[in-house]
């Protein structure tokens, strides 16, 4: 029996060995998938810092394995780059409480009350302030009273006035005074000074209007009777204007409180500001408003032009900017009014370039033509007599026009013109303004808006013969708007020439505009006489004898054998070739066969190519149920089909594999779409593609992996693809994907106009040009004879004497002279 209770035990044992086994596996597995996601996270973080759901994910991750020093780092790494919201600042400041409280020797209570006080100065946060005042009150000592009040009075004038939530923040302060009293065995009833100290608090919090205001004036009533001290009657009066400020601003409240919509928002701003509400309540209101609406730009401009314009305070007002740029960074406007502000603030021109540059980063280059022009302005305000000020005006310019030529951001020429502008009436260097100005023209080839533009500026800054002669070196270029210009131009010679000049003027564009009319007229001639040309190719050869009568050849009478049906002589359109058709049918059987949805369309194939090739290369994406090629009457390949695989999975790996070479050519591999619903229209894209660049210039001998090497560098790739002919040759012509917009902007500035392979090659970010709507094609006509509309049948009818839709409008008979006017036409 004692064996048997040994063995039992030993085997209990074995069990729970086992068990424990098991369970550290598991645990040892959970902890390496962990550690796996948390690398991930970290590398990905290292390589777009702006990656704010990657921050959020590596935060969690920490949490969940109790990391708490990590979970720190993680959390100062975001806070370096994103403002926090309330609710991840009292998630962080719990989880700090929480490890001060455990039996740890290291005191963190610096690091709470420095995140408290990070927190506050971010956004307006509420329940931060209680939790702050909590804190302090509950770690507080009798030495540190005072330190607890200056952060009660800081935190009274931040959420003091807030309708909803000041009324905890106000208990709070009143019951802290009360336990100070209670320390000090001080009654209130009996001691006037420390009645009127909580007297004064309840006064201070009733004198704003809050939601609960009646529950807390019955409360100062009752302790006011207490203490046996009688409300002012004036102050009552107060008390009730109050009361009705409350009843005005409480729908605004009641609706807020359901959604915090932009327009409510307006609308209670509105308001506030026809009531000239003083600025503190006011603050708090637009405070409000950009926590609930942190990424909306609007809602930091309304703040902004508060600040400036009513408030007039510019040091607050660039506080505030500095926040709206942490949470709109992609918003150029508010980089305007940073620099703007900085102007005004008088910061030196080396923290606003560095604001400049900040900006140009954080928007990739893109829309930032009105970030450089505001730049470029403040430079031009700094110039003076000092030549070291006209150097650096200089510079900026420079810069500014490498950037916007980077970047494709100023088709207009605005920063050319404005440089031109301050070159004349600021440097006084009115060569170098005609210098800018001729490259402007230059480069638009005399446009007619640019060259007005210019003679404007020679009116304003240069001299009137100078303005002449622009003219007429404009009138020798090929020009766009010849008759704008000619306006123009006897504008200026009537406003500023004599009579003579005028004249001159006035015959020189008489002449100006006879020459482009008739242009206009041989141009038109031109086309005329080719449509003639080319009419005439078509008429039947001039018959030698000229007889005088001329007789219609009789029709000839068709043959009865073969036979054509009804429907064949009656059809609209020509015959089609009948394997090709038979072969499209085959492959809409297909389609009933197989799934649709599990085909794809191939095309670009080599004529030699068949079934078994493009099987083979497909093979490694899924099970090919079938491949079917649409061939010709002859019965070889067309170079296109289909191919049927036997899941949605093998079609998008196949989709993937488009282009790739199948006997020395790209296949080219496109979603199929079923035959009855016709061909699926190409839609290029246009517009800005921020993510991807576009390279020219490269070796033909260039190949997809040499580009992958070579723009690795600056991030992640989602795809690499070279331009080529159907042949497969290389067109010189690529496209690279990065996944974040910001990798293509660093790729286009570190290889623009760089050397690979021995060619310069020109990398830009992608911008394909809108493409003009195609005019659709007519059907072409086919000649109409006894026999039928069918190509392949004889017309024996000759054409000069053929019917058409303009002979059956004159039915009138012709006699032998008319019949030999048509063929002699």
């Amino acid at each position: 029996m004692t064996g048997e209770i040994d063995c039992m035990e030993e085997a209990d044992i074995s069990d729970s060995s086992s068990s424990s086994e098991e369970d550290s596996a598991s645990f040892t597995n959970q902890s390496t998938s962990s550690l796996y996601t948390i690398k991930k996270l970290q590398s990905q973080i290292m390589h777009n810092v702006y990656d704010y759901d990657s921050h959020v994910k590596l935060i969690n991750a920490l949490r969940n394995i109790n990391d708490f020093r990590s979970t720190r780092a993680a959390r100062q790494s975001m806070n370096k780059v994103f403002p926090l919201t309330e609710t991840f600042w009292l998630e962080w400041i719990d989880d700090e409480i929480e490890y001060l409280e455990s039996d740890t020797d290291d005191d963190n209570s610096e690091i709470i009350l420095s995140l408290f006080e990070k927190a506050v100065s971010e956004y307006l946060c509420p329940d931060v302030w209680l939790k702050y005042c909590d804190f302090l009150i509950k770690y507080n000592t009798e030495e540190s009273n005072s330190e607890v009040k200056q952060v009660l009075e800081r935190g009274i004038s931040s959420i003091g006035m807030h309708p909803t939530k000041s009324a905890e923040l106000w208990k709070i302060y009143r019951n802290f005074e009360i336990s100070i009293l209670e320390a000090k065995n001080i009654d209130p009833r009996e001691n006037k000074d420390a009645a009127n100290v909580l007297i004064s608090l309840f006064k201070r919090q009733l004198a704003n209007p809050f939601i609960g205001m009646s529950e807390v004036f019955v409360e100062f009533q009752n302790f006011c009777s207490n203490c046996n001290i009688t409300i002012d009657d004036h102050w009552r009066k107060g008390y009730e204007q109050t009361l009705h400020k409350l009843s005005n601003i409480q729908p605004f409240e009641l609706q807020l409180n359901i959604s915090n919509k932009f327009a409510l928002f307006e609308d209670y701003i509105n308001y506030e500001l026809k009531a000239k509400t003083n600025f503190s309540r006011l603050s708090i209101l637009f405070e409000r408003l950009v926590a609930a609406h942190s990424v909306n730009c609007q809602a930091w401009l309304i703040y902004l032009n508060f600040l400036i314009t009513q408030l007039k305070n510019i040091a607050h007002a660039l506080r505030i900017s500095k926040r709206s740029l942490q949470n709109c960074p992609w918003e150029s406007v508010l980089w305007e009014y940073n620099i703007l502000l900085l102007e005004a603030g008088g910061k030196p021109q080396s923290e606003i370039a560095a604001a400049v540059q900040e900006a140009m980063a954080a928007m990739y280059g893109q829309d930032t033509l009105n970030i450089l022009l505001t730049y470029l302005s403040f430079c031009s305000r700094c110039v003076s007599k000092d030549e070291s000020s006209i150097n650096e005006f200089h510079s900026a310019f420079a810069e500014c026009l490498k950037q916007a030529k980077t970047f494709s951001i100023d088709p207009c020429f605005r920063i050319n013109v404005f440089a031109a502008e301050v070159e004349a009436t600021r440097c006084n260097n009115l060569e170098k303004a005609r210098s800018i100005w001729e490259d402007v023209l230059k480069q638009c080839r005399y446009s007619a808006a640019y060259v007005i533009e210019c003679a404007q500026f020679e009116l304003r800054n240069g001299s009137k013969d100078f303005c002449r002669k622009l003219y007429h070196r404009a009138f020798k270029q090929n020009l766009d708007d010849l008759t704008t210009l000619v306006q123009s131009y006897l504008q200026f010679e009537k406003i500023h020439g004599n009579g003579e000049e005028n004249l001159n003027a006035y015959i020189k564009c008489r002449e100006l505009l006879r020459k482009m009319q008739s242009k206009i007229t041989d141009s038109s001639s031109t086309s005329e006489q080719t449509s003639q040309n080319q009419a005439d190719k078509n008429l039947p050869r001039k018959h030698k004898s000229d007889d005088a009568v001329f007789k219609v050849p009789t029709a000839p009478v068709p043959s009865k054998k073969p036979k054509f049906n009804q429907e064949e002589q009656i059809s609209d359109t020509p015959h089609e070739d009948l394997a090709p058709r038979q072969e499209m049918d085959d492959i809409r059987n297909l389609e009933e066969v197989f799934k649709p949805e599990n085909a794809v369309f191939i095309s670009n194939l080599a004529f030699s190519t068949n079934e078994d090739d493009v099987s083979s290369h497909l093979s490694k994406c899924g099970f090919v149920k079938k491949v079917s090629f649409v061939k010709n009457r002859k019965g070889t390949s067309r170079g296109f089909g289909a191919v049927f695989f036997d899941s949605a999975d093998a079609v998008q790996a196949a989709l993937k594999m488009d282009r790739d070479l199948l006997k020395g050519r790209p296949m080219f591999i496109s979603k199929y779409k079923k035959l009855k619903q016709g061909p699926e229209p190409f839609r290029f894209h246009t517009g800005m593609e921020k993510n991807k660049v576009f390279i020219k210039g490269l070796d033909f001998k260039t190949t997809a992996e040499d580009l992958e090497n070579e723009f690795k560098k600056f991030g992640e790739l989602q795809a690499v693809r070279l331009v080529s002919y159907k042949s497969g040759q290389s067109k010189g012509l690529a496209f690279v994907e990065f996944k974040e917009e910001a990798d293509a902007a660093k790729a286009v500035l570190a290889l623009d106009n760089k050397t690979l392979h021995g060619k310069a090659i020109s990398v830009a970010i992608s911008n394909p040009p809108p493409r003009k709507n195609a005019q659709p094609k007519s059907d072409p006509v086919i000649p109409v004879g006894v026999r039928g509309k069918s190509r392949t049948q004889l017309d024996l009818l000759p054409r000069s004497i053929k019917k058409t839709d303009d002979d059956k409008i004159d039915s009138a008979p012709k006699s032998n002279s008319d019949f030999k006017k048509l063929l002699l036409k």
